[in-house]
């Protein structure tokens, strides 16, 4: 039985504070109220459906996705809300009886922000439930990555998270910031042990003294709980800091923000206390602005359940008159290991098409152990016609423990062509394939669809 959780009485304060500033974005006269609904239909062939090592043979797929998005935006807000559905039909050697008709694919999601002259508030909400086996290039969610999500096996995972956060005092002599966040993943019907039921939360809070417009003090306070079941170990840790700092912006254009925190973290395994460690943090940022972007150099050495982790990186962003590049380059270590970080992000639209590129390598945490992942997304688009364009993309994942050799890989490398049958109709078809690496073995699938759907656009 899980004990009482701060997690369930932060859900409830976040609901209820999102519930009295929401209520006048949706209320005022003139908000430009814009509605979506999406609908296609179309049909796939694979030769390996679920991925299986030894495929099953051949098999089609009916594939209907259906998709609304609600938008409200005034001067000072915006709200956002989507739902989303898949429909399957699978037929083949490749296919259950379960699989004949079923809802593989449901989310929704909702996105406040509102901002004035002195405070900024955001509120957003997330549910998805997928079937496992599609869910393995969904392992960076919101920033955060999700080693789990390369596990292939059967069943569904069931992600729901929340989270606010409030700015107050902009342009005041006293400023807080104040943030909260709640999220859950959950399995059902899995096989693989290594995918663990998680429910974490967590609030931090930071307060400014001005002491000029260049130069504040600041304060810091912050704590995290994680609670990860695999059906036979529960594990819960709990990170929290204390800590002061300062944040200033000299005559040269240098703009810094450093910290110095208490670190403590606990972690409890099936109730029995297992470990625990406390230290001095730091976390320093430099910034110069440049006439074309910035340049900056970030440190950061925290404690948390995996222990103690240093990184340290420097970075560059560059805008373009057609687009942007950024990216960083830099060293973590984490008990005696060193690996290096690095991260890229470039897009560029020119008139016949756009090119983007994301790289990321970061370490995170995951039962107590630290991880390094690796996310890459490459795409192309060039249009052939004025209704029709063809695309290329590339999506790469790669998650490892630190120092070790061995990882788990997933690639695919898909075409696509899109053209518009009338004003209202378009057309989709391409190609993907898929391969699984992992430090046993390798595998693929092959994928051919073709889909026809629409947009239908009004207002309120």
């Amino acid at each position: 039985m899980k004990r009482a959780r701060p997690g369930r009485l932060l859900l409830l304060a976040t609901l209820s504070l999102t519930t009295a500033y929401i209520g006048p974005a949706i209320s005022q006269d003139g908000t430009g109220v814009r509605a979506k609904l999406s609908v296609s239909s179309g049909l796939e062939f694979s030769d390996n459906l679920r991925l299986d090592q030894n495929s099953p043979g051949d098999t089609y797929t009916s594939v209907t996705d259906l998709g609304f998005r609600l938008t409200s935006e005034t001067r000072n807000e915006r709200l956002n809300f989507g739902l989303t559905g898949r429909l399957e039909g699978s037929e083949g050697d490749g296919a259950t009886s379960e699989e004949d008709f079923r809802l593989s694919r449901r989310g929704a999601n909702l996105d406040y922000r509102r901002q004035n002259a002195t405070s900024r508030f955001a509120f957003r909400g997330r549910y998805d439930k997928v079937e496992v086996e599609d869910d393995i290039f969904g392992f960076l969610i919101d920033g955060e990555f999700d080693p789990n999500a390369l596990v292939i096996d059967r069943g569904d995972v069931t992600r729901t998270s929340l989270s606010t956060r409030l700015q107050t005092g902009l342009e005041g002599p006293l400023g807080f910031d104040v943030s909260a966040a709640w999220r859950e993943r959950d399995y059902s019907d899995e096989t693989d042990p290594d995918l663990e039921d998680r429910e974490q939360w967590r609030f931090d809070t930071t307060a400014e003294f001005r002491i000029r417009p260049s130069l504040a003090l600041r304060a810091r306070a912050g704590i995290n709980d994680t609670d990860e079941e695999d059906g036979f170990d529960r594990l819960e840790s709990e990170n929290k800091y204390v800590g002061f700092g300062v944040q200033n912006e000299t005559a040269g254009g240098l703009f810094i923000v450093g910290d110095i925190l208490l670190d403590d973290s606990s972690t409890d395994r099936n109730g029995v206390f297992e470990d625990d460690d406390d230290g001095l943090g730091l976390e320093l940022s430099i910034t110069q602005a440049r006439t074309d972007g910035e340049i900056g150099f970030d440190l950061s050495s925290r404690i948390d359940e995996s222990g103690r982790r240093t990184i340290a990186s420097v970075r560059r962003a560059i805008e373009m008159p057609t687009g942007g590049l950024s990216f960083s380059l830099g060293l973590v270590e984490q008990d005696s290991d060193l690996e290096f970080t690095s991260s890229l992000e470039y897009f560029r639209e020119t008139p016949v098409g756009t090119v983007t590129a994301n790289i990321l390598q970061r370490p995170s945490t995951s039962a107590s152990e630290a991880i390094l992942n690796t996310a890459v997304n490459l795409g192309i688009t060039r249009a052939l016609t004025p209704v029709s364009d063809i695309g290329a993309t590339f999506r790469y994942g790669a998650s490892r423990d630190f120092g070790e050799s061995t990882d788990d890989r997933r690639a695919t490398i898909g075409v696509n062509y899109r053209r518009d049958i009338t004003r209202d109709w378009d057309l989709n078809a391409g190609y993907e394939y898929t391969r699984v690496e992992d430090d046993v073995d390798d595998w693929s699938r092959n994928t051919v669809y073709f889909n026809i759907g629409r947009d239908f656009d009004f207002g309120f």
